[in-house]
């Protein structure tokens, strides 16, 4: 990955939109994530925004907007077939589920996993904000080999690690702030660990945690796969062989990973220092550091650093 193919968010917003905001947020919608039909009590008074990011494969968003109802009829999944998966994570305001005559009210921090090609309605009566992301059918199959998910399945981010994970992932991704370039195969096995359930292999558990746990510890500089291994509970040959399965050793994810983050730091916040931002990001060799960020970027950590201070200027 270089410096000029790194995904960056980009924000929509129907105030742009004139009168026709419920037909621009339908189009958006369509385009960047999932067709939905949007019933709104009073059009004129209608707003929305959507900060999206669009992967390799998978589509993610923040989502806010006022009291409205979104449906996805049978009619729009036979016309625009998603073929994908849809999580949703509620940060703010109730939302009301609806499908298969069945009705349940979703609160913040709850997280909801649904085949975006069987009938749903959602309801937001005092709005929303949420994080979304949709993922192929196929990766999830051949991820866990999972080929119907019948009914929408709910988690909560406080009891359930993987969900808050997910919502973690999400949320450092698309911080309009600091927008962290997501792990997407991390953000794919973690959607897949809460889509199949009990039928996930021990593997992909395993590593799913321990992509979680480097997540947190980035910062450390004596973060290592010995350590990784110990949080799982795994040896450390056992979890190399579990990362090996994904074309990844454990020191590359975490030397991967703190790339991104620096990178992420160097764009949004170019007052503070190379220096600064390696250590920040857990590196013990700023020598090593500017090596290992040019290999990647194709760039300088002082070239991206400066761009970001020009364009702040």
């Amino acid at each position: 990955m270089t410096a000029a193919t790194l995904p960056r968010p980009k924000v929509f917003s129907t105030e742009a939109a004139g009168p026709e905001r419920v037909e621009a947020w339908e189009a958006h919608n369509a385009a960047q994530l999932i067709a939905l039909s949007c019933d709104v009590p009073c059009s004129s008074e209608f707003e929305a925004a959507e900060v999206n990011l669009e992967l390799t494969t998978a589509h993610l968003a923040r989502v806010s907007g006022s009291k409205h109802k979104v449906i996805r009829t049978r009619d729009l999944i036979d016309s625009d077939p998603a073929h994908a998966y849809a999580v949703y994570a509620t940060l703010r305001g109730s939302a009301t589920l609806e499908y298969s005559g069945h009705t349940r009210v979703l609160h913040p921090g709850q997280v909801m996993v649904c085949d975006a090609d069987l009938p749903i309605a959602r309801g937001f009566a005092h709005g929303l904000e949420e994080l979304a992301i949709r993922v192929p059918k196929e990766l999830i199959h051949t991820t866990t080999g999972l080929d119907l998910l019948a009914e929408p399945l709910i988690f909560d981010a406080r009891a359930d690690g993987h969900a808050r994970a997910l919502m973690h992932m999400l949320g450092t991704a698309l911080d309009t702030g600091i927008p962290v370039p997501p792990d997407e195969q991390g953000l794919v096995e973690l959607v897949s660990v809460l889509a199949a359930g009990p039928r996930t292999s021990t593997a992909l558990r395993h590593r799913v945690a321990a992509r979680d746990y480097i997540a947190q510890r980035l910062h450390d500089p004596s973060l290592s796969a010995a350590g990784v291994a110990a949080a799982v509970g795994l040896s450390e040959r056992t979890l190399s062989r579990v990362f090996a399965a994904s074309g990844m050793s454990v020191p590359q994810q975490i030397l991967g990973r703190r790339l991104d983050v620096a990178y992420a730091l160097l764009r949004a916040r170019p007052e503070l220092t190379t220096a600064a931002v390696a250590t920040r990001c857990g590196f013990w060799s700023y020598g090593y550091f500017s090596q290992t960020f040019q290999r990647r970027f194709g760039v300088t950590a002082g070239e991206v650093r400066r761009l970001a201070h020009g364009s702040s200027a």
